[in-house]
């Protein structure tokens, strides 16, 4: 029997169209790269509250006397939220409010708190008690832009994060807000000049840099996003989506043994990550390193039955090693 030998772009095609996927990235041409959009698996302390002024800075920063308030505590509340133990800052919060309802500060705080917790109705009642004590205040209006964004609520979103700026144009948290809000909207070029902005006056915001990580590799910008995911990585070792997305940056540049190196960091971190497992693979199979690209499909496929990248992709890695055999 006579065997027809057809052009692999032909032949992804027809396998894709038998499994009824679509043709993964890697194997067409592309002018980005697949990437996260958002972080997926990041610690509470990098929320978007990086930034933001602790309770004990903001009263300082605003000639707020503490009166009452125990600036300790406001100190241990502010380290539990942290670190994620939202219910014992809350518990502190609620005390000193108690005692001192007026304090701007502390509603600040627990809104910041009640937003990572996806709560933004409460998160909005205390940002909106602030500006009925202060309508000047810029964190609250920062608050309120992030809160509303996560009701979808776009427009107002973005009117707050001005009034924010209008109020404080120096505030790196409002830019770095605004730019998330412009993403959402579809303006990259707008959202890309606003976290600039935003690094430019605090050279350290880390989150920043992830942000315009993602927006410059969606444009295309591949070695501006490269800087700043390696700038992330550098202050937060084990954030995933830096891992993953830069990883995928290396492998549209054909850097393999970078793109190798990042997706084994974060396998280390989350073993069973399926699209990380997907695209090591695709990796290996690329560099024709068969043996360990079923590894990855096959392990895809136990964790994930109907994932049908791990299927077409391993089905290509059957095809190559009967052209190589056969």
């Amino acid at each position: 029997m006579h065997k027809i030998w057809l052009p692999w772009s032909l032949i992804t095609m027809l396998i894709a169209a038998t499994v009824g996927c679509t043709v993964p990235a890697s194997s067409l041409p592309s002018s980005a790269p697949s990437q996260r959009a958002q972080p997926e698996v990041t610690e509470a302390n990098r929320d978007e509250t990086e930034l933001e002024s602790t309770s004990t800075e903001v009263v300082a920063a605003k000639d707020y006397s503490p009166s009452e308030m125990s600036l300790a505590q406001l100190a241990d509340a502010d380290a539990f939220a942290e670190r994620g133990d939202f219910a014992a800052a809350l518990v502190i919060y609620d005390q000193l409010l108690a005692a001192e309802p007026t304090a701007i500060n502390v509603l600040v705080a627990r809104g910041n708190l009640y937003r990572q917790q996806g709560d933004a109705l409460k998160a909005l009642a205390d940002y909106d008690t602030v500006l009925q004590l202060d309508a000047t205040y810029a964190p609250a209006h920062c608050g309120r832009c992030l809160s509303l964004a996560q009701q979808d609520r776009l427009d107002d979103a973005l009117y707050a994060c001005n009034q924010a700026l209008l109020n404080d144009p120096t505030y790196a948290a409002a830019y770095r807000a605004r730019g998330e809000i412009r993403e959402a909207q579809g303006d990259d070029n707008a959202a890309l000049a606003d976290y600039d902005r935003a690094v430019e006056l605090a050279p350290d915001y880390t989150l920043a840099y992830l942000y315009r990580g993602f927006v410059q590799q969606r444009l295309g910008l591949f070695q501006s996003a490269l800087a700043d995911y390696t700038n992330v990585l550098m202050q937060w070792p084990d954030e995933t989506v830096a891992l993953f997305n830069r990883g995928m940056i290396y492998s549209t540049l054909n850097q393999w043994p970078a793109a190798q190196a990042d997706f084994n960091a974060l396998l280390a971190l989350v073993p069973d990550d399926v699209a990380t497992h997907v695209e090591r693979g695709e990796n290996y199979r690329l560099q024709k390193q068969f043996d360990l690209a079923l590894v990855d499909f096959d392990r895809v496929l136990q964790l994930d039955q109907g994932n049908a990248a791990a299927y077409l992709r391993r089905g290509m890695v059957y095809f190559e090693l009967e052209y190589t055999y056969d």
